[in-house]
């Protein structure tokens, strides 16, 4: 039966609970910043989307499955509420971006993003309340701007540049 969009994002942000939890309660020491970011954090959940989450770890192993398997153990604690959001016409998917520690030392284009339009669900170091500080400084610094194109958010990096110059990001 088709949910509402306003029970489906009931429903979401319950999921989204129970997985904050799962990092909470059993969480290897490795892990350092879990983040929910993108257009599932926004009141109105679109029926095609990904669920954006980053995921920060010491030493992460290399390669796409062997990280993917990391999550793999979190993603399993809502397949329930995964499997009612898509039997209710939401088609969504999540999409873990996971990297090591030193990536919190240089400027990723995803970061733009993270004061606005994220919420923290595992930090137990404070890293998210140093990382976002300093991309809302460099936004201003550099004159980074939010802007809407035929329906789409595009970050507009341009900002204080001259015709010609290279955007180099201020991190």
């Amino acid at each position: 039966m088709p949910l509402s969009n306003a029970n489906a994002k009931l429903l979401f942000d319950a999921m989204i609970g129970r997985l904050a939890e799962a990092f909470r309660s059993k969480v290897p020491e490795e892990l350092l910043l879990v983040m929910h970011f993108g257009s599932t954090v926004a009141p109105v959940l679109k029926s095609t989307t990904d669920i954006d989450l980053f995921l920060v770890y010491r030493d992460p192993p290399p390669g796409k499955f062997a990280r993917q398997a990391l999550f793999d153990v979190y993603e399993s604690k809502v397949t329930g509420e995964l499997e009612q959001l898509r039997s209710g016409g939401f088609d969504l998917v999540f999409s873990p971006f996971i990297k090591g520690g030193d990536v919190l030392e240089r400027f990723l284009p995803i970061y733009l993003d993270f004061p606005e339009h994220s919420r923290v669900l595992y930090d137990p170091n404070g890293l998210a309340q140093k990382l976002i500080p300093r991309i809302k400084s460099m936004r201003l610094r550099q004159g980074i701007k939010l802007e809407h194109v035929k329906g789409m958010r595009v970050w507009n990096c341009r900002g204080n540049l001259a015709p010609g110059e290279l955007f180099v990001p201020d991190f």
